[in-house]
């Protein structure tokens, strides 16, 4: 890429530059000119990397002397997920919570500033910070009987709720899994409170929405996050109208300090209305990819493995129906299958296969998540035209 800019700025030797960098360590990523002293940019692009730009220089030019510090290509975060950024930023951070009668009593003491009957919401609990064992609502219930509360792992692909959550959702005994997802239960038949990929949504469906104001906020404190260590790009994986709209407003209002690369969430109205219009390619904000859910996470046990991984448990298939078919040359998928157990694999032949017709030119195919394959899938992944 710095070699083509490098190029450009040699046919453009013309254009005057809006800032200069000299006396720098630029690190290019070109094996061909692998470093550099100084770089050009002009409108917002860089226009000349060299020893030397000094043809891009006048007296409008802004000089910055970077003192021999180095300079890297911006950093690109390929899978990530920014509300969840920002709602966890602005509620609760259980990452490094070490026990279930902590978060438990973050929850209780949370419960005593809010009105009865309010959501408590919080994410990045992690069953392995406490010995390997899920939790249950039991403590959840008794910290905050008169609070629903719904607490997303750390993965995104589980969460644990009280009874309250449950009574809301009419969530019992008789409640049947639904396709794709798993609600824990002990040994009478009862739910424990934890609630697998798509199991998920039986509870939070009767959440309030946040509103626009909200999301918007939460991008924004998101965004600010990654600019601050220094990301240049992140790749949303699986947003909204919601979020794009807020997006677009953040945008027009010169506030997004990084550019963002969406994927659409899920099938449904969104899903269609991209694949009849296609890809939309933008500076800051690029929509041109769908998020095709295979299965879940390891961690959260719903990952789909062909043999258990855990005591009698191989995991949920999440299904793609005919999701794949759908995606053609204008809007390409990126598959997420962690746990490798799909009709003959990611990769394999079947009619959500990823490396076939269903998905036009390879460059509109992408293997989002294989965190434990199986047999020769990284031979097949590396082959040309398998996945992008």
């Amino acid at each position: 890429m710095f070699f083509i800019l490098s190029l450009f700025g040699l046919l453009a030797s013309a254009q005057v530059a809006d800032l200069v960098v000299v006396n720098a360590n630029i690190y290019t990523m070109n094996s061909k000119q692998p470093q550099a002293k100084q770089l050009a940019v002009a409108g917002g692009r860089i226009i000349a990397i060299g020893d030397s730009v000094k043809q891009h220089i006048t007296e409008k030019t802004k000089i910055i002397d970077a003192g021999g510090d180095a300079i890297l290509p911006g950093l690109i975060d390929s899978h990530g997920h920014m509300l969840g950024l920002g709602s966890q930023m602005e509620t609760f951070d259980f990452r490094r919570t070490g026990t279930i009668a902590e978060i438990a009593n973050l929850v209780r003491n949370k419960a005593k500033t809010i009105g009865a009957g309010e959501w408590i919401l919080g994410r990045s609990w992690d069953q392995t910070n406490w010995g390997g064992q899920f939790p249950t609502h039991v403590e959840l219930s008794a910290a905050a009987p008169e609070h629903p509360v719904f607490l997303t792992r750390v993965d995104g692909h589980a969460s644990w709720v009280n009874r309250k959550a449950m009574e809301l959702a009419k969530v019992t005994a008789k409640t049947p899994d639904p396709a794709g997802g798993k609600i824990l239960k002990d040994e009478h038949g009862e739910p424990t409170g934890v609630l697998i990929d798509k199991a998920q949504g039986l509870v939070s469906r009767v959440i309030p929405e946040a509103s626009f104001a909200t999301v918007k906020r939460r991008l924004l404190l998101a965004a600010e996050e990654c600019s601050r260590l220094g990301l240049t790009t992140v790749h949303d994986a699986g947003i909204g109208q919601q979020e794009i709209a807020a997006y677009k407003e953040l945008i027009a209002e010169g506030k997004l300090p990084l550019r963002i690369y969406a994927m659409i969430r899920g099938e449904g109205s969104l899903w269609q209305s991209y694949l009849k219009s296609g890809p939309e390619i933008g500076d800051f904000l690029t929509i041109r990819s769908i998020k095709l859910m295979a299965d879940g996470a390891v961690g959260s046990r719903g990952a789909a493995f062909w043999q258990p991984y855990h005591p009698g448990h191989v995991g949920p298939w999440c299904g793609l129906s005919d999701g794949l078919r759908l995606v053609d040359k204008r809007l390409p998928g990126s598959r997420f299958c962690p746990g490798g157990r799909a009709p003959g694999g990611p990769l394999g032949a079947s009619p959500h296969r990823i490396d076939g017709a269903a998905c036009g030119h390879h460059r509109h195919k992408r293997v989002g998540a294989a965190a434990a394959v199986a047999g020769d899938f990284s031979l097949r992944l590396s082959r040309p035209g398998a996945a992008g």
